[in-house]
């Protein structure tokens, strides 16, 4: 169970504080995970706990637990800031980049829970209008195509997605899609420049190392694999400004505005900039497809009922 971002949040800020007054990371660990509401949080701070103890450092410690607790920019930051010696800084990123995020997962969910609450609405008073007209053999149908078929479908679906060629295959016809497209790289662009800024900030690790660490922060395997060819272009002695030109769903502006900031030295500045616009346009996507989407599926919904009412009427008539 994905620890969620409000709790992820506060136990960044935590974490950053106890770190910079100069407390060891599993003391650190205890004080910020352990008191927390968040049970999957409790549970891997006791896990990382036990692995430092073990000797593993705090982001090996944490990576142990990546999958199953954190989502997939977390530990790749703390990775980040430990390997540039500005573990608390990471912290602080983080703490700031989860309130950030919050209003756009917040608008994310808004995306596919008011259709499904809709669709879920309608159902039931299909299924009413069906009992009331002693209809019993279709409310049954209902219920059976509703629960029944599209449960046995998402079962199936969610299997096959556990296959890595067939998820990389799903990944790439979203990508397809308009919104989604637009949605996933702008999260990818905003997770990866933030995380180049903050192992930029440090000036301590080697370039392509930045850009490695960057990329695991991407969640969509067809974007992290052309965002890696900044790794190697950066890893064949190019320049930032050539690096980051190489990724072909990395924006044009954005790349205009990296190479303006490289050759000025403003690079760092740039980077979170972009970041906050990344993350700022993903919102107006989601919004706008709210607007249209939600209203396809009440009016798509109403008239479903409608058909329903209508012929239920004009049988018990007959």
């Amino acid at each position: 169970m994905k620890i969620s971002l409000r709790h992820l949040e506060v136990f960044s800020d935590a974490m950053a504080k106890c770190l910079s007054s100069g407390l060891s990371a599993g003391r650190s660990l205890e004080l910020a995970g352990l008191g927390s509401a968040s049970k999957p949080l409790r549970a891997a701070t006791m896990l990382a706990r036990q692995r430092i103890d073990q000797g593993s450092t705090l982001g090996d410690a944490l990576e142990k637990n990546e999958r199953d607790f954190f989502p997939p920019f977390f530990v790749p930051v703390v990775q980040c800031g430990e390997e540039g010696g500005r573990t608390p800084e990471a912290f602080e990123y983080l703490s700031d980049y989860c309130r950030k995020l919050i209003p756009t997962q917040d608008v994310v969910r808004k995306t596919w829970r008011y259709p499904v609450s809709i669709l879920l609405f309608g159902w039931a008073i299909m299924i009413c209008l069906c009992l009331i007209f002693g209809a019993t053999s279709m409310a049954w149908m209902l219920f059976r195509t509703t629960f029944v078929r599209y449960g046995i479908i998402a079962v199936i679906v969610y299997l096959l997605l556990r296959v890595r060629t067939i998820r990389t295959l799903f990944e790439t016809i979203r990508l397809q899609i308009l919104l989604w497209r637009e949605v996933e790289l702008g999260l990818a662009s905003a997770t990866f420049l933030k995380a180049f800024s903050l192992t930029y900030k440090t000036s301590g690790l080697p370039a392509a190392r930045m850009a490695e660490l960057s990329c695991r922060t991407i969640g969509n395997s067809v974007i992290r694999r052309d965002f890696l060819q900044v790794r190697d272009a950066l890893q064949s002695g190019m320049a930032f400004e050539d690096a980051f030109a190489r990724p072909r769903m990395l924006k044009d502006v954005y790349k205009n505005e990296i190479a303006t900031a490289s050759i000025s030295g403003r690079l760092d500045e740039c980077l979170d900039r972009l970041a906050r616009q990344s993350a700022e346009d993903v919102e107006v996507w989601l919004n706008r497809f709210n607007g249209v989407a939600h209203r396809v599926v009440f009016y798509s919904v109403l008239l479903s009922i409608y058909l329903v009412a209508f012929y239920l009427a004009k049988t018990y008539q007959g």
